[in-house]
């Protein structure tokens, strides 16, 4: 076995976006689209994605951010600027050689971290993988393989819906609650318009994808993200793996809803509603649903809606927000998977402190009379 690595900055998009495709266990978060705009979040971010061939061949492609931070600690770590990495992935193959390949890959990481001074790292598998797809159910191949190398898992559920399963089914799962706001949109005359560069000019998506920047500034009260982000997604949606969801009163924009695209998984992205009409229309509920039919009529097999946390995590319990937003996802009545992330650290005492705060948070989740 011949293996080499080729970083994503050595790769065209189309052929980093081919060797993704053909590695069976990828997921979203190792398509090129998803790693460019997680690249942006951040100047001190440099992107060390890179893929692992045996001559020809892809074998394995890990989604990797080296961040920088001006202001330590926690210091540089794996991460985009705080949100995970694309945990390795990895073709089909058998166990002696992912042994073989997956200890040459980790290493790899190690060897970074040494070099580059990494204290901690963060990475995540999301629910459904190249694999997944094909054999056309959920499955959990080798999912806590990364253990062997001394990564300590994080498992939150995610909801996903099945496409493959026709609309009254998938309808007939949906709480009451979902089912009354979305007859009620449908009664309201609400129209769903879907944007991407499979059947719209960029100019129009571009003009589109400001209007959802504009309102996402405005709804939050503040800059919340790099101006280059919003570009990367309107790139994604102009290659046409990402669609924008607009839902229109008439004329008028009530709700926005931006989906990314991977093989025959889609997933949700952003989505934010026009304050105005929050309450008195509820677009969500409809505009996530026509999502999800958009998809199933275009052949896709999984749409993820999202996480749903219920425990809390080593930096703290979910806030109020995180688990209304979460009951919103789990009223689709769509099947929970795991999605995991993933930690290493290469600081001895960073490593204690989060053991400490995982403990203490599970500990007051569990018996909140101790606090």
């Amino acid at each position: 076995m011949n293996l080499c690595f080729r970083y994503y900055i050595e790769c065209s998009r189309q052929e980093w976006q081919a060797a993704v495709l053909a590695i069976a266990g990828s997921t979203r978060v190792h398509s090129w689209d998803y790693i460019n705009y997680m690249s942006k979040h951040s100047p001190q971010i440099r992107n060390l994605s890179f893929l692992v061939y045996d001559i020809k061949v892809p074998l394995a492609v890990v989604s990797l951010g080296l961040y920088m931070p001006k202001m330590p600690p926690p210091g540089v770590s794996f991460s985009f600027a705080g949100s995970p990495c694309g945990m390795p992935a990895f073709a089909n193959m058998s166990q002696a050689t992912l042994r073989k390949v997956g200890r040459r890959v980790f290493q790899m990481l190690d060897s970074i971290a040494e070099t580059e001074g990494v204290t901690h790292s963060f990475f995540t598998v999301p629910p459904t993988t190249g694999n997944d797809a094909e054999q056309g159910h959920i499955g959990c191949k080798n999912l806590f393989y990364p253990s062997r190398f001394g990564y300590l898992a994080e498992v939150q559920n995610s909801t996903v819906w099945e496409l493959q399963t026709t609309e009254a089914e998938i309808f007939c799962t949906i709480s009451k609650y979902q089912r009354k706001h979305i007859r009620q949109s449908e009664k309201a005359g609400l129209r769903i318009v879907a944007f991407s560069g499979t059947d719209a000019a960029a100019e129009i998506i571009e003009g589109k994808i400001e209007e959802l920047r504009l309102l996402h500034l405005r709804v939050a009260g503040r800059k919340t993200r790099e101006d280059a982000t919003w570009q990367a997604m309107c790139s994604a949606c102009v290659n046409g793996v990402a669609t924008l969801f607009i839902s229109y009163r008439g004329k008028t924009p009530v709700s926005y809803l931006f989906c990314g695209e991977y093989g025959p998984t889609a997933y949700g992205w952003t989505q934010v509603n026009v304050p105005e009409y929050e309450s008195e229309l509820s677009p969500r509920h409809h505009l996530e649903w026509q999502a999800a039919l958009h998809y199933k009529a275009r052949d896709f097999i999984f749409y993820e809606i999202g996480t749903v946390p219920y425990e809390p995590l080593p930096s703290g319990p979910p806030s109020k927000k995180e688990i209304s937003i979460g009951l919103f996802k789990e009223r689709y009545g769509a099947p929970l998977y795991p999605h995991v992330f993933w930690r290493k650290f290469y600081d001895l005492a960073l490593q204690e402190q989060y053991l400490k705060s995982y403990q203490k948070n599970l500990r007051d989740f569990i018996w909140p009379e101790c606090r």
